[in-house]
């Protein structure tokens, strides 16, 4: 009679959650049917249960979130030596694909690798095409940014917008990513980047929930949470729904996201941390390793990001760097190098097509420029200066209340 009670009140549950998902694909479309379209609402849908739903809407609002619209710059790479941008549509755009014969031999032999073991979270059908365009992608993306370097798990970032918006969007969705989310990683040393990752994971614990620090300090480094962090988890899931749902959040957030994600991870799972001993290191690692099948609420883990991220202001990152590491050109502790400081850069020419931008981000900007927080010399703080005035300057139209 139990079992016939559980599987009535999973059916039940699962009905109550497919309507209300056609309820809430029913608010995206409006929001994105609407013109000027509303960015921070757009975002809110994407924190918000559910996320954006499904791929037919990330197709749209995925380029829209990160300022590629239908328009996409790419670089040009002739021998005229022009710099100037050239525009294309997504729909015709391949010239990308010019750029897949990867010079670096090393590089394109770990990629290849990387590729034939990659997408196995995702629906097999069609899987060895899909494998070859997902190898196209990741070839020309590091042809075309010789700058960056690569890391086995950078294969799991592409997979997701392969598979949630087709391989030319997702060329551009991933280069995208890789600028304003993970640059950091992309750098030539863990060193540059991971690490630091990992030093604000456990600085974040330490500051919200001393009990689970002091449960897993022992930890010379939190090496359990590289992959959640370098892939958005898309590595360690087995569903590739909770992988998009992850995006989806990750990509209407700071770009330290993926760190404070990890964080409340590790907080969302401190029941079983009470009876671990210190320095028992495998089974740490053993209680993280089930991530993928259990012991992961996502929704309950997204909302206690939020918690964290209003807790601990990744706007403090300006302040405490020092402590963590991050170099002076990382988009996390960089506003002029984040996304939405992007968004406020081309708001003049897209404003009546698309942007509505984020008023309480821009209002921090000006908050560090009124508190007196200006450090002489900083770049950093120079470059929120001038984003502030601009924002502030006649020729910035404010936006309307009801915009938001």
């Amino acid at each position: 009679m139990d079992k016939l009670k559980d599987a009535f009140n999973k059916v039940a549950e699962g009905a109550k959650n497919m309507k209300e998902k056609e309820e809430e694909k029913k608010k995206i479309k409006d929001v994105l049917n609407h013109k000027p379209i509303n960015i921070r609402e757009l975002r809110e849908h994407c924190i918000s249960e559910f996320g954006l739903v499904d791929s037919s809407i990330r197709k749209k609002a995925w380029p829209i979130l990160l300022n590629i619209h239908d328009e996409v710059k790419v670089k040009d790479l002739k021998d005229d030596n022009t710099t100037t941008p050239k525009f294309i549509s997504f729909d015709k755009d391949k010239g990308w694909n010019k750029h897949q014969n990867l010079e670096n031999e090393k590089m394109a032999d770990q990629i290849d690798k990387d590729v034939n073991r990659s997408l196995n979270h995702y629906p097999s059908f069609g899987i060895k095409s899909r494998r070859d365009q997902l190898s196209r992608m990741m070839n020309s993306i590091f042809q075309l940014n010789q700058d960056w370097s690569y890391y086995q798990g950078y294969n799991d970032i592409c997979s997701a917008p392969l598979m949630a918006v087709e391989e030319n969007m997702g060329f551009h969705v991933s280069v995208a990513i890789s600028n304003y989310f993970i640059k950091d990683f992309l750098k030539s040393s863990f060193d540059k980047g991971v690490i630091p990752a990992l030093n604000l994971m456990m600085k974040i614990i330490e500051g919200t929930h001393k009990e689970v620090y002091e449960k897993i300090s022992f930890l010379e480094m939190p090496t359990f949470a590289v992959s959640w962090i370098i892939t958005w988890f898309s590595h360690d899931l087995d569903s590739s729904e909770d992988i998009y749902r992850i995006f989806d959040y990750c990509i209407a957030s700071h770009p330290a996201v993926s760190i404070y994600l990890a964080a409340a991870t590790v907080i969302h799972n401190k029941d079983q941390l009470e009876d671990l001993e210190e320095g028992d290191i495998a089974t740490l690692h053993m209680i993280f390793q089930k991530l993928g099948t259990e012991n992961f609420d996502l929704e309950k883990v997204i909302a206690l990001t939020e918690d964290l991220m209003e807790a601990y202001p990744p706007e403090d990152l300006l302040y405490d760097n020092k402590k963590i590491g991050f170099e002076n050109d990382s988009p996390i502790i960089d506003p002029s190098l984040q996304l939405t400081t992007k968004i406020i850069q081309v708001a003049k020419e897209t404003q009546e097509k698309y942007i509505v931008y984020p008023q309480s981000r821009v209002e921090k900007y000006g908050e560090y420029v009124t508190k007196g927080n200006l450090a002489a010399g900083t770049v950093t703080m120079i470059c929120l200066y001038f984003i502030a005035q601009y924002y502030r300057s006649e020729d910035c139209p404010e936006p309307k209340p009801s915009d938001f």
